[in-house]
């Protein structure tokens, strides 16, 4: 009977054993989102149906204040694989590569290899070429008829051939560089009646399903980098999500005019959205402007029924209690806000970033923290989570306190840059003339831009108080009554984001 009972109290403790080891974070879901600002049901859009961005925010912790350091795709993307800053990482430029100057620098998927990892990139997800950071091939996308990028963008047939015959007439001329890719970009949104995978988005839904079956079968612990290219322009989501929004009231621009006694360089020039065919010239008129804000909503809606597909699939495997879920976007967007179309600036709409993190068992959390916390944390967010250490000095602090203890002091300012190269256009920009160095507190945020080419000269100061002003419309930085907090604020951009450390 007393070998019975042992062997009944051994079998207890091994089922015991065996769960809590199930329930321990092994895996790693990183899904980024492209030019995704916080208009989604979570973060109080009642207007946007996001049902799957919504369930994961309850099933996790959502970061209400989150920012990227750079609000533009390749700079921010090198910030969240290295853990360094822009200035750091020496990526200003969408055409920069952190290996230029890093050549042996880990990336986060490249460490966790080295601790038996499988790594594998789906979609836009670091942003640029890579090949040893990931194990595991990326998706394979055919195309039979050879078109360009641009005419794989639309799913209409006539649109399709209308864009790659801008593109062979482009090429037959002998345009290069950014008058090239500017001479086949296509309208600024398409509405085709298609299904889900008559889009990249929904054949990348797809090719994310099956990577994760694969994986799971191969055994071994994964990073799966799932990089969804929607809502970016151009904003072409299937006719059904664009339906969903029938008969709802969307929010009218209140403030489509530049922030007053801003700059006028602040904002840029909305280069890339008026690179798009059709795109009106100056101020987009209020009925197309609403036309193009709908087309945005139908692609998050879009992009978040293929979440709930990846999500629903992780369920289904049995993957969930052991896999952490980490969704980002790389920067905001303006849709016609400050008179602005696109990202490229240090306003408050291009910075903020929805930040979602699930992680199983006791390390994982469950509600919303207010903390001010960047993009540069998830590289130390997710060694942290799996128990390694880092191998190079972060610039970015682990989110894991945070996922305990939501309402803990944390960092009292997040700090983001933006160049500016006033004189030409700034897609074609090689040098910058100004440099936007940012600070966000709890209540206001501080832009200084700094000259370039003359070290110590300041072009201009912007200071909005989130307290009367939230849309960051009013630069009050030449007010007297605000006199104090710009030297404060500068004082504190001068020390940089070590000064804003939690204690």
């Amino acid at each position: 009977m007393k070998k019975l009972f042992r062997r009944l109290s051994g079998l207890c403790c091994l089922l015991f054993l065996c769960s809590a080891y199930s329930a321990e974070p092994k895996n790693v879901l990183f899904i980024s989102i492209d030019d995704l600002r916080v208009d989604l049901g979570c973060y109080g859009a009642e207007h946007i149906i996001s049902p799957n961005f919504d369930k994961l925010a309850e099933s996790g912790m959502l970061f209400e204040n989150a920012f990227c350091q750079q609000a533009v795709c390749t700079p921010s993307r090198a910030v969240v694989f290295t853990g360094k800053r822009p200035d750091s990482v020496g990526v200003i430029h969408l055409r920069d590569h952190f290996r230029t100057k890093h050549p042996d620098i880990l990336t986060l998927p490249q460490l966790l290899q080295k601790h038996g990892y499988r790594t594998q990139s789906l979609g836009k997800v670091l942003g640029t070429g890579d090949s040893v950071s990931w194990t595991e091939p990326g998706m394979n996308n055919p195309n039979p008829r050879n078109l360009c990028t641009s005419a794989r963008k639309y799913a209409d047939p006539d649109m399709v051939n209308e864009v790659q015959a801008e593109y062979d007439a482009a090429l037959e001329a002998g345009l290069t560089g950014i008058k090239f890719e500017r001479a086949a970009r296509g309208p600024v949104m398409e509405i085709a009646d298609v299904e889900d995978e008559g889009y990249y988005d929904g054949r990348l839904a797809i090719a994310a399903i099956a990577a994760l079956r694969r994986l799971k079968d191969l055994g071994d612990p994964f990073f799966l980098g799932v990089g969804f290219t929607k809502p970016h322009l151009p904003f072409n989501a299937p006719k059904k999500y664009w339906d969903l929004y029938d008969g709802i009231d969307l929010p009218h621009l209140t403030n489509d005019f530049h922030p007053s006694k801003a700059p006028w360089f602040v904002l840029g020039r909305s280069a890339e959205f008026h690179g798009y065919d059709g795109s009106p010239s100056g101020t987009v008129p209020m009925e197309i402007a609403m036309n193009y804000r709908r087309a945005y909503y139908a692609c998050i809606s879009y992009v978040d029924a293929l979440l709930g597909k990846l999500l629903d699939e992780l369920d289904t495997l049995g993957l969930s209690e052991s896999t952490s879920v980490i969704l980002w976007s790389d920067h905001g967007f303006k849709l016609g806000e400050h008179d602005s179309w696109g990202k490229s600036s240090n306003v408050e709409l291009d910075i903020r970033v929805p930040l979602m993190i699930r992680v199983p068992g006791e390390k994982g959390g469950v509600g919303r923290s207010s903390a001010l916390v960047e993009l540069v944390d998830l590289y130390a967010t997710v060694t942290d989570i799996l128990e390694i250490d880092p191998p190079h000095q972060m610039e970015g602090i682990s989110l894991l306190p945070l996922l305990k203890n939501p309402n803990q002091p944390w960092k009292t300012a997040a700090f983001s840059q933006y160049p500016r190269s006033v004189g030409e256009d700034e897609l074609e920009r090689v040098a910058w003339d100004l440099m936007g160095y940012t600070i966000r507190t709890e209540r206001y945020r501080l832009t200084r831009w700094d000259s370039v080419i003359v070290p110590g000269r300041v072009e201009g100061i912007e200071l909005y108080d989130h307290l009367t002003d939230s849309e960051e419309n009013y630069n009050v930085a030449r007010e007297a009554k605000y006199a104090d907090v710009v030297e404060e604020l500068s004082n504190r951009l001068d020390q940089g984001w070590q000064g804003a450390l939690p204690r």
